[in-house]
């Protein structure tokens, strides 16, 4: 006698989502802390992701200013005892080779320095 099979259950109709797969390779570290921002403004990473990408294309490029950190200022109580030589070895080769500036000047190209860095950071 043939045997009779069930009838398979109907599958669910799914609904393709839209958008597509996208890809960045970044430190575990990075993500873990991104993610973390993002979760205590109520979003997931990847909707912040889409936010940057449509600020970006709202102001015709990236939503915030790029900027170049001043130097830093050597900071002896931080330095090494062969960093610190070096700054030392450093100064005497510059004030042997003549390039030597009045404390005046020097003192008015400091300020000038702190203030652009000051501007630049606001």
């Amino acid at each position: 006698m043939p045997q009779v099979m069930d009838r398979p259950a109907e599958k669910a109709v799914r609904t393709p989502r839209s958008g597509v797969n996208f890809s960045v390779r970044m430190s575990n570290e990075l993500k873990t802390q991104s993610e973390e921002l993002y979760r205590s403004l109520g979003m997931p990473l990847t909707t912040a992701i889409q936010v940057f990408l449509k600020k970006s294309l709202a102001v015709g490029g990236l939503p915030f200013e790029l900027k170049v950190s001043p130097p830093p200022i050597p900071d002896m109580a931080t330095m090494t005892q062969t960093e610190f030589d070096g700054e030392l070895q450093r100064g005497y080769d510059s004030a042997m080779a003549g390039d030597l500036v009045d404390a005046h000047q020097a003192h008015a190209e400091l300020m000038d320095r702190i203030a652009s860095w000051n501007t630049r950071r606001n």
